[in-house]
């Protein structure tokens, strides 16, 4: 665990790497909920309202072909979040997510990360000096 982690960024790692100025302007903000096995979060091409930070629950995100099917493109656990490229960019999902394992998930409305990131990008110690990527987000 980080220094300085509090309530309910301490499942998720992603959330406990940002600078503590960071964490404590979304943490008041972040909202536990509860999703099932299968359920979906979000459809490719919707527009998401939310970030979600797993805090032991699993998200698969999944390529939709033009055909319908799907194929799973990434696994997201409690290292990572679904909805922070869209939260920069687009509020698009570019995949299908949906529960692959239950567990607990926390969800942060995009409009405050993106105020977060306009003005700094949040991470701190050795997470600064990486590059940032869309990763499985």
């Amino acid at each position: 665990m980080f220094k300085g982690q509090t309530g309910e960024t301490r499942g998720n790692r992603l959330l406990a790497a940002m600078k503590a100025d960071s964490r404590a302007r979304i943490e008041p903000h972040l909202e536990p909920v509860v999703l099932k096995l299968g359920e979906v979060v979000c459809e490719a091409g919707g527009l998401l309202k939310h970030a979600y930070f797993p805090q032991g629950a699993v998200l698969s995100l999944l390529t939709v072909l033009e055909n319908g099917s799907a194929i799973e493109t990434a696994n997201i656990g409690r290292e990572g979040a679904f909805g922070l490229f869209a939260a920069m960019y687009s509020r698009v999902s570019f995949n299908r997510c949906l529960v692959q394992f239950e567990g607990g998930i926390v969800r942060c409305p995009i409009e405050l990360l993106q105020s977060l990131s306009d003005s700094d990008d949040g991470r701190s110690g050795p997470e600064k000096k990486q590059p940032q990527h869309g990763g499985a987000c």
